[in-house]
């Protein structure tokens, strides 16, 4: 019989829990342990700087102006706190707390949105920034905006936190910026308190997040890990994205996010590659699934109509033949199977049980990807 953890946060897994750690780190700050104050001074200096230095950091294509601001703000980097005051679910943000320097003048708005595996949505960032620009009567700029991610980083993540759209002069500068695994757990490593919530939190990181995404603080990537991985939502991701990159080259568009769902353990990851352009009837989808035969890649037809489904389905499946007749592609097959009568249907499948490495699935799959938006 396997031991039973002892660690509250393998329990306590949603976000409210990293948002109740936190605030808890914030609220040392008031401590009487002088050990903890020290932590949760650190903690909120090292967010300040952070965003700052990453504001404002040296860029060789925009040398002049960003280094010029680099300087204007390098005196700021470093912040002496008089006081913490933290207000839960103000304006239904995560995190948010406000810092009044040590002169009692100067006061800094904090906002702290957090994720594990989720993305952000429904504009809430921009909603974030734009609720406390209007009740402090303040500028963007003057707020400390943050995106706690502890989960992989997706191109969503990077698109919806560096590119907030506003025609409001007051939100010229609304960004985040973006605090991940491996900054947390630095930042963890340097203290060592004699807490249990602090070493539970810090324990349930390493297993679950950084020991997943990072090797002795390398990132890891697609060749790092095996098929028995595809289980984990993040290694899907990455497999995908790898797809997506080789099939489109350098460019980078932000229409088609790749996207992903979660239901239990399970994860199933996609990029929908192209569609009719009419309120998308209908597009074509590289999807990573669990089929009975185990994790597959399917190139799908994914509709809401029948409208014309059987003739399209026909016709995809002939481009498919015509190709794999021509070219060794050993371990794409095309599918036979109709589906669902609306929704998505397969029409080529790879199974990736049998094949020597994911990085080999991502170059064979999106070579045949490539003939096939040639014949389509």
């Amino acid at each position: 019989m396997a031991e039973l953890s002892q660690n509250i946060f393998d329990y306590a897994t949603s976000e409210l829990s990293q948002d109740a750690f936190i605030s808890l780190l914030i609220a040392w700050f008031d401590s009487p342990d002088k050990n903890l104050r020290n932590i949760s001074t650190d903690f909120i200096s090292s967010l300040y700087r952070e965003y700052v230095i990453r504001k404002f950091r040296w860029s060789a294509s925009e040398k002049d102006f960003i280094y010029s601001q680099y300087k204007k703000h390098e005196l700021d980097m470093k912040i002496e706190i008089k006081s913490v005051e933290i207000k839960q679910q103000h304006f239904k943000i995560d995190v948010y707390f406000e810092v009044k320097d040590i002169s009692g003048k100067k006061i800094i708005p904090f906002i702290v949105e957090d994720k594990t595996w989720t993305e952000p949505h429904s504009d809430q960032l921009k909603e974030y920034v734009q609720k406390v620009c209007d009740d402090k009567n303040c500028d963007a700029h003057d707020i400390v905006k943050i995106f706690f991610k502890t989960g992989h980083i997706t191109e969503k993540d990077k698109e919806l936190t560096k590119n907030i759209e506003t025609k409001n002069e007051k939100m010229e500068d609304a960004n985040y910026v973006i605090i991940d695994t491996l900054w947390i757990y630095n930042f963890l490593e340097r203290h060592n308190p004699d807490h249990a919530i602090y070493k539970d939190y810090k324990d349930y990181l390493k297993r679950n997040f950084y020991d997943k995404l990072y090797d002795k603080g390398i990132k890891k990537e697609l060749k790092d890990w095996k098929y028995n991985d595809l289980k984990e939502g993040y290694v899907q991701y990455a497999l995908i994205e790898k797809i997506k990159h080789l099939v489109l080259g350098d460019t980078k568009p932000v229409a088609r996010y790749i996207k992903f769902t979660r239901n239990g353990k399970r994860w199933d990851t996609w990029w929908s590659r192209k569609g009719n352009g009419i309120a998308d009837k209908y597009s074509i989808l590289a999807k990573v699934t669990k089929l009975k035969e185990g994790h597959c890649i399917r190139l799908l037809d994914y509709s809401n109509s029948l409208a014309g489904k059987e003739n399209r389905m026909k016709k995809h499946r002939e481009i498919v033949k015509c190709i794999l007749e021509s070219n060794d592609y050993k371990n794409i097959k095309i599918s036979t199977k109709l589906g669902d009568k609306v929704k998505e249907s397969a029409v080529a499948i790879m199974n990736l049980k049998n094949i020597s490495s994911l990085e080999d699935a991502a170059i064979e799959f999106s070579n045949f990807m490539k003939e096939y938006d040639a014949k389509c």
